[in-house]
């Protein structure tokens, strides 16, 4: 009886019940830094749906076997939910959790290359954290974990919510003269940005995510407006800078996607405080929204328009340097340089 109520009975695996006695029973000082890793296996109910839940339940039990075999003997491995995975790592920080999800996924590799055709490949999205002060909420480092897991499925190919963000970003492709290829560009310059400023692996997928949904409020916004070759009258551009709040609501209904809100809301706001909505100033925007700015107006000037031709790099960059400390962060436009020179 005691075997059933705190295991998990198809995997063997610690179940939910067990998990929220273990971390409170590792959460003290001893056991500093504490870290959480979440895994949630994406596409788990289409499977169940189209191969029945037998398929479903031997994709589980190889997940278990992964796991379990690339975990250190102190980490307590449970089945946290019908899909989710928890794993709690005393005496681990942050650096020791993100080797341990790249040991994983190298294994999940390996292991998805054994497999016939007809069996289903194991496909994983995880979210970690690490409690470093005792007074942190061990609750809080848990949410923390789940929401960068949330992140990860966003930006996953199997996700049914990315079908939602897919449908959005086609809709949007198909209304203005945003093209697929400028998100992907805008994604691997932000990414660039970001490594060379060091971000978190959290704020470089909420980066990859701004850079592709920043404009999604042009969704609303009349096609007249949208595609007019010339300058826009003031009337006009009184309707195309709602776009940033429209967006904002818009990415603000979808679960998951909440932190890159603001971002979406204050992207077209300046250093010097002309910018919009709200006119906030330099270190008052968010960080995120500082980069965006940067990158994009540097891929719209490299990049033909109906109206102009484009910039050479080189002229770029001199207007990129030429409005830093005013439309730009002086700080992000430095470390924008540095990560074109490399």
């Amino acid at each position: 009886m005691n075997h059933l109520t705190f295991h998990d009975p198809l995997t063997g695996l610690f179940n939910h019940i067990k998990f929220e006695k273990l971390k409170f029973t590792y959460d003290s000082e001893k056991y500093l830094p504490l870290s959480i890793l979440m895994g949630d296996i994406n596409g788990l109910k289409r499977i169940n749906q189209q191969y029945g839940h037998h398929e479903g339940d031997q994709l589980l039990k190889a997940v278990t076997r992964v796991l379990s075999e690339n975990i250190p003997k102190n980490a307590h491995l449970a089945r946290y939910g019908e899909d989710e995975f928890s794993i709690l790592l005393p005496n681990t920080d942050n650096m020791q959790d993100f080797w341990y999800v790249q040991r994983i996924q190298d294994a999940i590799k390996k292991h998805n290359n054994q497999l016939n055709k007809d069996q289903a490949a194991i496909n994983l999205a995880f979210g970690y954290e690490t409690k470093y002060n005792v007074n942190m909420d061990i609750q809080k480092v848990i949410n923390n974990a789940q929401d960068y897991m949330d992140k990860q499925k966003m930006l996953n190919q199997d996700s049914m919510r990315n079908a939602l963000l897919t449908s959005i970003k086609t809709t949007l492709l198909a209304r203005s003269q945003f093209t697929e290829e400028h998100a992907e560009r805008l994604v691997t310059l932000s990414r660039k940005v970001g490594k060379v400023m060091k971000l978190s692996s959290y704020q470089m997928d909420e980066l990859a995510l701004l850079a592709e949904l920043h404009d999604v409020g042009k969704i609303d916004v009349d096609d007249a407006i949208l595609n007019k070759l010339g300058k826009l009258t003031d009337v006009e551009m009184a309707e195309m800078k709602k776009h940033s709040f429209i967006g904002y609501q818009i990415v603000k209904s979808i679960q998951g996607l909440d932190d890159i809100a603001l971002p979406i809301l204050h992207h077209h706001e300046r250093s010097d405080g002309n910018g919009y909505p709200d006119g906030l100033t330099r270190y008052a925007i968010p960080l995120l929204s500082r980069i965006i700015s940067v990158v994009d107006a540097y891929d719209a000037m490299t990049q033909d328009r109906p109206y102009r031709k484009a910039m050479s790099q080189e002229e770029a960059i001199t207007e990129v340097k030429k409005n830093s400390g005013t439309q730009f962060d002086p700080e992000i436009v430095g470390y924008f340089l540095k990560s074109l020179e490399e």
